[in-house]
């Protein structure tokens, strides 16, 4: 399997999803891989897998792509190629960001049959895909340091199914050494998330009057959870507030595009 040159293909937002000041979302193509399955006494199957970027400004408040159409795939030769189903399907980005999202960039797959060992490049693949965009809400947590342990009762996180509650450091961060123990008690602020946690976007600290407080970002799953921490180099202040950031009020973009002359495998 190799890399293949970012080829870029530039669209401006379907005409009902524009706003005023809206930048394009940029789809180019990552690199392309194909997937054979065999069974005994079998021909087999093959997909081609044409991994897309997306890129732009509305990405970056989008959890999730899917809902891909396809309009016309043909390859050198002059085959169509059968798009595999993905109507309505979404896949999450599954970010784990240690704080609101600032990527602006994100992979989809587009799944085909693969084309004859013949076939040396994809004269043509185009058709639509939508992203989920979200508006992203803080809610906080007061005196977040005199919480530990404790789970946070909140009607938006009620509302949305997700359980979070505010964790010993050494839970978060494994491989701590014990010896850091009372430092990271007044220098990092953990969180557990369960639940619906994919709406759970990070997590900042500020100061009573809303002034940001500088610390490290982490965050890792383990089976039904998600943790994030913020760890400072310094204590910080016994009022801490923790903003944990939370999805809501999704919006879909449709998003256009065509790659021509993509290199096979």
């Amino acid at each position: 399997m190799r890399l293949l040159p970012c080829l870029t293909c530039v669209f401006w937002l379907a005409p009902l999803a524009l706003q005023a000041g809206d930048t394009p979302v940029t789809v180019s193509l990552a690199r392309v891989q194909e997937y054979r399955t065999r069974e005994p006494g079998t021909a087999g199957d093959s997909t081609l897998s044409v991994v897309v970027c997306l890129k732009g400004d509305p990405v970056k408040q989008a959890l999730e792509a899917g809902d891909i159409e396809i309009t016309e795939a043909t390859d050198n030769l002059g085959a169509t190629l059968k798009a595999h189903e993905s109507a309505g399907h979404y896949v999450s980005f599954n970010r784990r960001l240690g704080g609101n999202s600032t990527d602006d960039t994100a992979q989809l797959n587009i799944d085909l049959d693969a084309p004859s060992r013949q076939a040396t490049s994809l004269k043509k693949i185009s058709g639509t895909l939508k992203i989920r965009t979200y508006r992203y809400q803080a809610v906080r947590i007061e005196d977040v340091l005199k919480k530990v342990n404790q789970s946070i009762d909140h009607p938006i996180f009620k509302a949305h199914e997700v359980q979070v509650r505010v964790v010993d450091a050494r839970q978060a961060l494994p491989g701590t050494d014990p010896m850091q123990a009372k430092e990271l008690a007044t220098r990092t602020v953990s969180i557990e998330v369960s639940g619906e946690k994919e709406v759970i976007n990070g997590m900042d600290l500020i100061t009573p009057d809303d002034k940001p407080l500088a610390a490290r970002p982490t965050s890792f799953g383990a089976g039904r959870y998600t943790y994030y921490s913020r760890q400072s180099d310094t204590d910080l202040p016994a009022n801490t507030i923790a903003q944990v950031f939370i999805a809501m009020d999704p919006k879909e973009i449709t998003v256009p595009f065509t790659l021509e002359n993509v290199p096979l495998p």
